[in-house]
């Protein structure tokens, strides 16, 4: 595994860490494609393999739909920010879970004249499925990333590759259709 300074992924994924248009950012990189097969993070158990899964907390009212399928906009940061996930192979989904209610506990305390947040569904998808999905210029849609952090090994992110602005919209509900529902709440995990 190659680290940062000779990693350009370590590195543009750190100095971009708290940017709300990474991926903006990351357009800019032709290299973007290929670095999925490079490590993002030096605190990543490694890059994110095709066989894999990743799981993603759907929070109500807004990013869960009557269904429990994720709406697009609890999926809108995979063309800004990066759509944050967790590896499924090296994340407990009981831990995932309550990490997220707990950060819609804090997200409500933050916001108490919005709508509150909970947490409804945790969700799976393939990740050869994601990374499947093809623009209309047959190019690869999305990224997979392995963003590990020092807290959660665990995390990657999911970003558009595409720069085709007539098509996102249509991508981001192609997407949504690889996540299924794993938990709702509720229901113990699956």
């Amino acid at each position: 595994m190659s680290f940062a300074p000779d990693n350009p992924c370590v590195a543009f994924f750190d100095a971009n860490r708290d940017n709300k248009d990474k991926v903006k950012a990351l357009h800019k990189v032709p290299e973007r494609h290929g670095w999925e097969k490079l490590t993002a993070s030096m605190f990543s158990p490694g890059p994110v393999q095709d066989e894999e899964q990743i799981l993603r907390i759907g929070y109500a009212p807004n990013m869960v739909d009557a269904d429990g399928k994720l709406t697009p906009l609890g999926l809108q940061d995979v063309m800004n920010k990066g759509f944050s996930t967790d590896r499924r192979s090296y994340a407990d989904e009981a831990e995932v879970w309550n990490r997220g209610v707990a950060s819609a506990a804090a997200w409500n305390e933050l916001n108490p004249l919005k709508p509150q947040r909970s947490v409804k569904t945790l969700h799976m998808a393939p990740v050869d499925q994601t990374r499947a999905l093809r623009c209309p210029a047959d190019a690869q849609a999305f990224g997979v990333y392995d963003t590990g952090l020092e807290k959660n090994s665990a995390h990657a992110d999911v970003c558009l590759l595409s720069e085709d602005k007539a098509a996102r919209h249509q991508l981001v509900f192609d997407l949504r259709d690889t996540f299924v529902p794993v938990k709702v709440a509720d229901e113990p995990l699956s």
